[in-house]
C-alpha cells in the first residue's frame, strides 16, 4: 500500500488581505464596549466581555448558527460578574484548551493596588452558563487583561497600565502552573491584545488607541521574545481596536473595535 503525504493547509496568515469585512453590533445601550471576545473549538459558539452601566463586569455566552459567520450570532446567556467602580473595569476571561477551566481578570483602578485573577473550573466544558467554581486567586500589580494562557499552564501572556494610557503587553514563564510571580519581558508597549498563528511561528499585537495590527515571525516557536516584525496592517475601518483574533482554518480576521459615539461592533475581516 502506498502512503500519500498529507498536505500542509495554507494558513492565510497575511493580514494585508484583511480589507472586506462584516459585523455585528454586541452591546446594548447601557453597556460599554466589548472588551473581549473567544471562540470555543468547532466555531459554533463564543463569548465576550464588557461593562455595564455600574462599571461592574458583564459575561456573555453567544450561539452561531453558520460557524465562523459573526452575523449568525443570537445571544444565548449574559450575567454581572463583579462589582462595580467608579472608573469602570476592563474585564476579560480565558478559557483554556480544555474547555474545563477559565481565568478571570477583574480590575480596579488600573493605578491603584493590585489587579485580581480567579481560576475556576466549569461544571460542564465551554459552558459558561454552568456552575463556576473557584479554585484560586492570582494577585499582579495593575494587569489589565490575559491574552493567552499555555494549555500547562506555565507560561502566560499579559497586558496592563504601567501609567495612564500607556498599555504593555508582557510575557512570563514559570516552571510551576499559574504561578507567574516570575520575572516578566516586556514584548510591546501601547498594546491591547495578541495572538498566535496555528504552528506558533507568528504573533500579532494589536495597537493601543489606534487600527494597527503588527505581524511578526517568531524564531523560536510558542515564544513571543524572539518576535520579528514582518508587516503591520491599519483596519480603517475601526477606530480604537481593542482585540484580534483568528478562525482554526485563517480564512477570517475577527477585531472587537470601539466605534463610540454610534456603536460598538465586532468586525469579521475575510483573508481569502
Amino acid at each position: 500500500m502506498v502512503y500519500k503525504k498529507k498536505k500542509i493547509p495554507e494558513w492565510n496568515w497575511d493580514i494585508s488581505k484583511a480589507t472586506t469585512y462584516t459585523r455585528l453590533t454586541t452591546s446594548t445601550s447601557s453597556e460599554q464596549m466589548e472588551f473581549w471576545i473567544q471562540f470555543n473549538p468547532d466555531w459554533t459558539k463564543w463569548y465576550s466581555a464588557c461593562y455595564n452601566a455600574a462599571n461592574a463586569p458583564v459575561i456573555k455566552q453567544w450561539t452561531l448558527s453558520t460557524p465562523r459567520d459573526i452575523t449568525t450570532s443570537t445571544l444565548q446567556w449574559s450575567t454581572q460578574k463583579g462589582s462595580g467602580s467608579s472608573w469602570g473595569n476592563y474585564p476579560s476571561i480565558y478559557i483554556c484548551n480544555n474547555g474545563n477551566y477559565v481565568y478571570f481578570c477583574d480590575n480596579p483602578h488600573p493605578n491603584t493596588g493590585n489587579w485580581l485573577i480567579y481560576l475556576y473550573s466549569l461544571s460542564t466544558p465551554r459552558d459558561l452558563s454552568s456552575t463556576w467554581t473557584q479554585i484560586k486567586t492570582f494577585s499582579k500589580q495593575k494587569i489589565q487583561r490575559i491574552t493567552w494562557v499555555s494549555e500547562d499552564g506555565k507560561a502566560f501572556i499579559t497586558a496592563f497600565d504601567n501609567a495612564v494610557n500607556s498599555r504593555y503587553i508582557f510575557y512570563s514563564t514559570s516552571s510551576t502552573a499559574r504561578d507567574w510571580n516570575s520575572s516578566w519581558t516586556t514584548l510591546m508597549s501601547h498594546c491591547w491584545w495578541s495572538a498566535f498563528s496555528n504552528d506558533w511561528t507568528k504573533v500579532y499585537f494589536s495597537q493601543d488607541n489606534s487600527k494597527v495590527v503588527y505581524e511578526y515571525s517568531l524564531s523560536t516557536p510558542y515564544n513571543p521574545t524572539t518576535k520579528t516584525l514582518v508587516q503591520s496592517k491599519t483596519l480603517d475601518t475601526v477606530s480604537n481596536l481593542l482585540w484580534i483574533t483568528f478562525d482554526t482554518g485563517w480564512d477570517n480576521l475577527y477585531v472587537c473595535a470601539n466605534s463610540r459615539p454610534s456603536a460598538n461592533y465586532i468586525y469579521q475581516y475575510s483573508l481569502i
